[in-house]
């Protein structure tokens, strides 16, 4: 089958549509499926430098796309129609309502297009600032590129809920969860070379979190939670990684749990560390900071899929986030991880408190994370996203 991409956004971003895109066009690329890759030229250049797989075709869309969206979208809706009457595709895989969905909707009378959403162009929330549907005239904009694609992918229930609020039909939404390469995490690391390099010592729990700095992350929450964790006497040290984190090292000096704190920037790629015919993304490198760790946590307030859940689970990390859309999707209180109230410290704590002290909890909810998360594992994903391509294009 032959598939056209096309995304606003790619790696060596590394968010969890840019990351899902990449890894969901690999591993339909390894399924003998011809893969197109459309981009914004700026990512075009960046990730022909990475040693990505070659199978995938990736080409630019135009040039200075953002300058053309915002004055005469019509000319890149164009060369996308061009593409299609030229290289005459299956289906369209689009990723993101907008831009790329509002660029792609028109295609929709000649092709199959299955959009995916990919977060803040779905979602809205005013207390945290969060989404593109907070301005009128966008969220206007996005409602007509839902109801006008052909089908949507809903990564959780929460997304689901997001569409039909958009005005959606039912019928039109297809639930798909992301996914995750889960023998890659398996493979085995030097986890004392790793915690020696954080200076974490045999005596400390290692804490991990995962993902950019915003206000919905609930970062501050953790340095709180930190602080009653110290004041509870328990000995640990919290390594926190994502791009922007360290505007985080102020506030932990001020509380008094810098010292329990470590704040690395976003963990990306290092040349010649994979070898060009095997990249992939997340790098060995955050693997081996999952895979080191004694507990994972995620303190969001608002999530589309929670990402990182699923990479914890895949090495075995028990996990502790919150009862949050997204988060509570992918995790079960109790079975496969802990929830804590939204943005409360002292909840947060509890629940990593529990973990710390119970070795045999820590050990059921790793066992049913393991078990649990094979569900997600890409090949399954890859041939969900098959069989829908295939039973659109017969419906054409």
């Amino acid at each position: 089958m032959k598939i056209a991409f096309l995304a606003f956004t790619s790696i060596p971003k590394l968010g969890g549509a840019q990351v899902f895109a990449y890894n969901l066009a690999h591993n339909l690329s390894i399924k003998s499926h011809e893969i197109h890759f459309y981009l914004p030229r700026r990512y075009y250049n960046l990730i022909s430098r990475l040693p990505i797989d070659k199978s995938i075709k990736v080409k630019p869309i135009f040039f200075i796309e953002n300058l053309l969206f915002s004055v005469a979208p019509q000319v890149l809706y164009w060369s996308l129609l061009i593409r299609q009457f030229i290289h005459r595709y299956d289906v369209w895989q689009v990723i993101g309502v907008y831009p790329a969905g509002f660029l792609a909707r028109k295609l929709a009378n000649k092709v199959p297009v299955v959009l995916r959403a990919h977060g803040d162009d779905i979602q809205k929330d005013e207390s945290l600032d969060y989404g593109i549907r907070l301005n009128r005239a966008k969220e206007k904009i996005i409602k007509s590129v839902v109801n006008e694609v052909t089908c949507l992918i809903a990564i959780t229930n929460t997304v689901s809920d997001c569409y039909k609020d958009l005005g959606v039909l039912k019928e039109k939404i297809i639930q798909i969860p992301n996914g995750v390469e889960f023998e890659r995490f398996r493979q085995p690391i030097d986890k004392k070379q790793v915690r020696d390099h954080l200076g974490i010592s045999n005596g400390e729990s290692m804490i991990l979190s995962v993902g950019r700095y915003h206000k919905k992350k609930g970062y501050e929450v953790v340095l709180e939670a930190a602080k009653i964790l110290m004041e509870k006497g328990l000995k640990f040290r919290w390594v926190i990684v994502g791009k922007g984190v360290d505007k985080l090292k102020s506030n932990a000096i001020q509380l008094g749990v810098e010292g329990a704190i470590c704040l690395l920037e976003e963990v990306g790629f290092i040349q010649n560390s994979e070898s060009k015919d095997s990249f992939h993304v997340p790098s060995k490198k955050l693997i081996g900071l999952y895979r080191s760790s004694d507990i994972f946590v995620l303190p969001s307030l608002l999530e589309t899929f929670g990402m990182v859940l699923i990479e914890a689970m895949a090495v075995g990390t028990p996990v502790v986030t919150t009862d949050a859309p997204g988060c509570r999707d992918v995790v079960s209180h109790g079975f496969n991880g802990l929830l804590a109230v939204p943005g409360d410290p002292l909840s947060l704590a509890d629940n990593i408190k529990k973990l710390i002290i119970d070795e045999k909890l820590r050990r059921e909810l790793s066992d049913n994370a393991l078990m649990d998360v094979k569900k997600y594992d890409y090949s399954q994903i890859a041939n969900q996203y098959s069989d829908l391509y295939s039973e659109l294009t017969h419906l054409v």
